[in-house]
């Protein structure tokens, strides 16, 4: 292990559970908002919901039953 991996590794052994939650919803959260900046690109400005529903999309696509079930979503909220 390089020392920066040591370094890094200390240094998350050192966080709270609570803590590590946090980091963890926060980098999920920059993922989600990188993602969504080339649909906002591709596609215009959208409601929350579908641009919501067009990252899951991206971040799911590729498992076969989730990709179905998040395609029937976006069907039934434009739908609305």
């Amino acid at each position: 292990m390089s020392k920066s991996q040591q370094e890094y590794q200390t240094r998350m052994d050192q966080l709270s559970g609570k803590e590590r939650v946090a980091r963890a919803m926060r980098m999920l959260q920059w993922t989600r908002e990188r993602l969504a900046r080339p649909i906002v690109e591709e596609l215009g400005e959208m409601s929350h919901e579908r641009l919501k529903w067009g990252v899951a999309l991206r971040l799911y696509g590729a498992i076969v039953k989730l990709k179905a079930q998040i395609s029937g979503q976006q069907i039934s909220f434009s739908k609305r």
